[in-house]
């Protein structure tokens, strides 16, 4: 991967976050973290990956960004320097609830070997 590819999907990361955590209205008791930033080899598209708390949040959390992924877009256009600005996709990032999931089976058996 290039130098200018993870510049790219660093600058879309940060943009992101920016927009979502000082112009949009979130839900209420959500907490959405951009997690990384994953762009197809011609820079056309990329893939902005989400993870949201609580977790039973998720599909509302990603309906609300589907919906506004036309502004969170725009303002994307016109903060970056480049052109044509990869369009973005919001997607659940499943690796922090599989983390979750393995901490708890790790702390299961710890406690059984302690029996």
């Amino acid at each position: 991967m290039s130098f200018r590819h993870q510049r790219v999907e660093e600058l879309i990361k940060r943009n992101v976050d920016t927009i979502l955590l000082k112009e949009m209205e979130l839900p209420k008791d959500v907490v959405i973290t951009i997690t990384h930033v994953k762009a197809n080899d011609k820079l056309s598209d990329a893939d902005v990956f989400v993870s949201v708390i609580p977790d039973n949040q998720t599909k509302d959390a990603l309906a609300f960004l589907a919906r506004n992924v036309y502004n969170i877009q725009q303002q994307i256009n016109k903060k970056m320097q480049m052109r044509p600005v990869p369009k973005i996709r919001f997607v659940e990032d499943k690796i922090p609830a599989q983390a979750a999931h393995i901490e708890k089976i790790l702390n299961e058996i710890k406690k059984q070997d302690k029996k």
